[in-house]
């Protein structure tokens, strides 16, 4: 590496002791280290840095802490097609092996670690990840909300139409928004709102299953397809259930959503179409006193109201 030439940073992600001081010996010549004792805050780490990160180790031995819910993570919010991800094994187990891959784990390292052939990896990985296009970066980041890490509008539309065209089974398009937002803004700073909103995403993505798909589509909006559902009643259940959750998601700050929810076919075969009837029966939710799930039901289609969901400009509803 030439005199002043900047390191790249990698993330080791481990809780093991023994491991973490023998691979930062053998990385730190090469690249600037960052250390994490559990994928969480290998997870904090990536928000923070972003695509300044030239790859991440993840520890998946036994003894690890949350590497399988971080890798999870990562995967879907596609960090995987710009970030490298190395899983750390003490053994190596084919169905652990298997489970790693199929979530966009780049390659394995295996216990006892040999420096040279932990630097070459390493070295081969980063440079690959360099090459990519800036083009491809850019358009990975324009599909992406840059607070909330979500899918933002556009790119959670155009997604949803793709699985529509190929979807057999009973789906749910979720509409939720936040109660009272805008009150959290004006008495607290948007800066709380902001944080408000990040804490929401990451306990929606926390709480969804690896087919499901989130976005953020407005200010204080988000869409949850929920995929293979059992009945529409399973989808009202399991997006109540979700939202139970955000009463603890900042400390004093009562937070509590609404939801409206359209179920293909039944509703509709069209995204455009699921969307809006999903916002009707979100208006209905508000109507009724807010913080309650609502299925769609064709009587509400026949109720004038102005379209809830229409404003991406940062303006919210109450």
């Amino acid at each position: 590496m030439g005199a002043g030439r900047k390191k790249s940073k990698i993330i080791i992600a481990t809780n093991n002791r023994n491991r973490m001081d023998n691979l930062r010996a053998i990385c730190q010549v090469s690249f600037d280290v960052l250390e994490s004792n559990c994928g969480q805050a290998a997870l904090d780490l990536l928000d923070t840095y972003g695509l300044g990160i030239s790859a991440l180790l993840l520890d998946f031995s036994e003894d690890a802490a949350g590497a399988w819910d971080a890798m999870e993570k990562i995967s879907q919010s596609g960090f995987t097609d710009l970030i490298p991800v190395v899983g750390l094994m003490r053994e190596i187990e084919l169905d652990k092996l298997e489970r790693a891959l199929s979530l966009g784990v780049s390659d394995i390292l295996q216990e006892p670690f040999y420096p040279r052939l932990v630097k070459r990896r390493l070295e081969n990985l980063t440079h690959m990840n360099a090459q990519k296009t800036e083009t491809e970066k850019l358009k990975i980041q324009a599909a992406t909300d840059p607070l909330t890490r979500l899918l933002n509008r556009r790119a959670l539309e155009e997604k949803t139409r793709q699985i529509l065209k190929r979807e057999k089974e009973l789906t749910a398009v979720c509409l939720m928004d936040l109660d009272n937002f805008k009150n959290i803004n004006d008495v607290y700073g948007h800066s709380a709102g902001d944080k408000v909103l990040a804490a929401v995403s990451s306990c929606l993505q926390q709480n969804i299953r690896k087919e499901d798909i989130i976005g953020r589509v407005g200010g204080d909006e988000f869409v949850i397809l929920l995929r293979h559902i059992f009945s529409p009643e399973d989808a009202r259940e399991r997006m109540q259930n979700i939202c139970t959750l955000f009463a603890d998601i900042r400390g004093q700050l009562k937070v509590s959503s609404s939801v409206g929810i359209a179920v293909f076919p039944r509703d509709g075969t069209e995204y455009r179409v699921l969307f809006d009837k999903a916002d009707k029966a979100l208006y209905h939710a508000k109507n009724m006193g807010k913080n309650r799930c609502i299925l769609y039901e064709e009587s509400f289609h026949q109720c004038p109201f102005q379209s809830s969901v229409s404003k991406v400009d940062g303006s919210h509803r109450c």
